[in-house]
Order: structure tokens, then sequence, then C-alpha cells
């Protein structure tokens, strides 16, 4: 009898230690030392078909103050990659976009890139240069870094890491756990949100959590901002500490099979494997608000962007002179809306299809014969609109940009507008 009472106990125990032992398992790499054995990578996803392999990819969200009164969240990743030949190069171009704005800053630091390469039983390592990060402008609230990895051949191994500082809050960095371009050996995530903060979190896929801890603890946030003296006629610089909790969570799929683009889906964006956050609420220590987005916030928004709605409300009489030679005055509304479109569309060419905004001004497409997605079509609608014809801007996202929220809309998810013309009571969507 003592025996099996001993026994159970024992079995009791393991059931409990088993998961605090799951829980402890940290990631299987030395991030920053790369050694022969480490090119010699097994795992029964590889096979003949396997282009490249996520050795380990890890990311991690903290809080920390700012100088204008609030948090800004630090996005950490870091990242290794073996490549088995070069059709998965596109692994080896690492492409993050940040907002431009006054208000919300965002700002790129410590990136670190190497590929290694086995030469001679030796591993030789070429670094990236700094002077090759490069930014391209997206248009006027949007910019492009990107960064390729040198020297990237067959049986490479690349890793990179990098630091993002964001006031921008509302959402947080996207985490995909799974690849198109090979298996996932080991994927992590952590996030440590302050109790300031509430986030509406959205995870897809199939495949379970093979780790999943949660935790709490507590830290001071450093703030700072600037007051005004409206009795000095000056600005004072306050300083203060706000003591919160942090509520953390590790998520973690290791052994994540390559995401397989089966015929007839929309895009692998709305199947993959991933963990999204929205910001939903904040605290300032006396009452919360709810500062979650609705659709008609978002549209009321955009119709007040210069580089969006403002265009529609200007007057663009300019455009009368070219109007006058698309249409003749004897054309009905349906007629005149006819010969606009098929103008703008046999005209201009569209040299970014993925960015609804307006990236300069409209004087500037007309002279240019070209622009973005957002340039055609915005300039389409301001002409029909100069035709007395009621038009509305359309915004939605292509396939590849995925499924938005039906409650909580993602403006980085939408990049693509069309024109709505309403012509004796009959809509008519155009693209042009």
């Amino acid at each position: 009898m003592k025996t099996n009472i001993a026994s159970c106990l024992i079995l009791f125990l393991l059931i409990l230690i088993n998961p605090i032992l799951l829980q402890a398992q940290k990631i299987p790499v030395n991030f920053g030392r790369v050694n022969p054995e480490d090119f010699n990578v097994k795992s029964p996803l590889i096979d003949s078909n396997t282009n490249a392999v996520i050795i380990a990819d890890q990311g991690d969200v903290s809080f920390e103050g700012n100088d204008h009164g609030w948090v800004s969240y630090v996005y950490k990743r870091n990242c290794r990659i073996l490549f088995l030949n070069t059709k998965a190069i596109d692994l080896a171009t690492v492409k993050l976009y940040f907002n431009k704005d006054e208000e919300y800053k965002q700002k790129l630091d410590k990136v670190s890139a190497i590929t290694y390469n086995l030469e001679g039983g030796n591993v030789v390592q070429t670094k990236l240069n700094t002077d090759d990060i490069f930014e391209e402008k997206i248009d006027k609230n949007r910019s492009l870094k990107k960064f390729t990895m040198p020297a990237v051949k067959a049986g490479s191994i690349i890793e990179y890491s990098y630091i993002i500082k964001s006031d921008y809050i509302y959402f947080l960095p996207e985490w995909k756990f799974q690849s198109q371009y090979g298996p996932t050996l080991w994927s992590e995530f952590k996030l440590g949100i302050p109790g300031l903060l509430s986030y509406l979190s959205s995870s897809q896929g199939t495949r379970p959590y093979d780790i999943v801890q949660p935790g709490e603890t507590y830290k001071d946030y450093s703030i700072r901002r600037k007051r005004d003296l409206h009795s000095l006629g000056m600005q004072a610089e306050e300083s203060f500490t706000v003591s919160s909790p942090v509520v953390t969570k590790r998520w973690v799929k290791k052994n994540v099979p390559e995401f397989v683009n089966e015929n007839f889906i929309s895009t692998p964006n709305n199947y993959i494997d991933k963990i999204s956050f929205q910001l939903y609420e904040t605290y300032d220590g006396e009452a919360s608000q709810k500062v979650s987005d609705s659709w008609k916030t978002i549209a009321g928004q955009l119709l007040e962007r210069e580089d969006f709605g403002v265009a529609l409300n200007d007057n663009n009489f300019w455009l009368d002179n070219i109007l006058k030679d698309v249409t003749t005055p004897n054309d009905n509304l349906l007629a005149q809306a006819k010969k606009i479109y098929y103008y703008v569309q046999q005209n201009f060419t569209c040299t970014d299809p993925d960015n609804f905004f307006i990236k300069t001004n409209l004087k500037d497409v007309v002279r240019k014969k070209s622009g973005t997605v957002g340039d055609i079509n915005m300039l389409l609608l301001a002409m029909l609109k100069r035709k007395g014809i009621i038009v509305y801007p359309v915004v939605l996202s292509t396939t590849d940009y995925g499924k938005n929220s039906v409650n909580y809309p993602r403006l980085d998810q939408l990049n693509y507008v069309i024109g709505r013309a309403v012509i004796d009571y009959d809509n008519y969507l155009l693209d042009a």
C-alpha cells in the first residue's frame, strides 16, 4: 500500500513539475555565435523541396516612458535562417514599415546583420554595412527601411537583430509563427503590457502553442512632458514616475511546417499562424477610456487628411480646362462619367498599386501622367465631382493584405482605393 501511495505521489509531482519544466524551455539558439555544427540542421520537416529553414525567430515587446507624457513600445527581434538554396532569397531582405508623424515618433536602432558561410571547415562572417540600410518614402505619412543580407548563397546562415522604438502604440507589431519560405523550428513572441493599457489580441492558425507562459511583474516608467506656464508665456518640462503592474506573456510554437499556398485561397495572410494586437483601452490612474476606432471614425479621419479626402474638397477649378476637351456640353451625366473614366484609364500609369494615399498633389499627377492607385483614382473622383456627380472614395484591401476586422479596422491593412459614383440613383464602382 505504501508503494502505491509513493508511486501516486511521484506521478502527481511529475504532473505538476512537467508543465513548469515545459514553461522554462529556452530558445535553443545562442544568437551571435555560429559554430560549424550549426550548419547541419536536422528536422523531419526538411526534405528535398525545402529551400530555407527558419531556425529561430524571437520577438519581444515591452514598454518605456517617453518625453511627451505617455509610454512607447520597444520591439526587439532576433532571427536566424539557414538557406539550403537561393530559391527563398526573399528572406535575405528585411523590410520595416514606419509611420511618419509629428506626434508619433518611430526609430530603428541597433541593427546587426551577419551572414555566416562555412569555408574549409571554418565559419566566415560577412557583416552588413550600416550604409546599406536604405529608406524609401512611400508617401508623406509612411516610409520603408530595408536591408539585404550580404554574401548569401546556398548553405549560408543569416542572423539579424534590430530594435524599434515607437510612440504609435495603437497597433503592436504583428508576429508570424509560420513562413511561406520554409519550416520554422522555433518561433517565440514575448509581451509585457503595463496596466495603463489594454489590448485586444487576435490569434490565427490551426496549430496549438507549445508553450504559453503568463506572468506578472511591476515596473517604474519614467515619463516627461512639457507643461504650459500661461502666466509666464513659456513652457516647463516636468518629470514623474509611474509604477504599474505589468502583465507578461510568452508564446512559443515549435516545428511549424512551411505554409503551402493552396489553390483558391485568397492570401496566406488570412491563414498563416500569427498573433496581432490592437489597443482597446487606456487607464490614466483615475479613469479608463476606450480608444479602439470604429469604421465610422476611420472614415472621418481619412476624409480630413490632406493626402486623401481633402483633395476632393478643394476647389479643383483648374480641372475644367482638361474636362472641356474630354466631355461635351450635351452629354448626360452617365456619358460624361464614361468619357472621364476612359480618359483617366488610358492616359495615366499606375506606379504603385499598394498605396491609396495621394503622394504629392493632383496637379503633379496630371503633370507626370502617372501616380499611385490613390493618385489616379482620387483624380478620377475629383474630375467626376467637377461635373456635378456625387462621388465617394472606397478604401479596401487586396488579397495580399488579408482580411480586415469587421469591428476594429486596421489602417495598415488597407492598401487600395476605388471610386463610387452615384448617377441617376445607380451606384458605379470605378477603378481607373
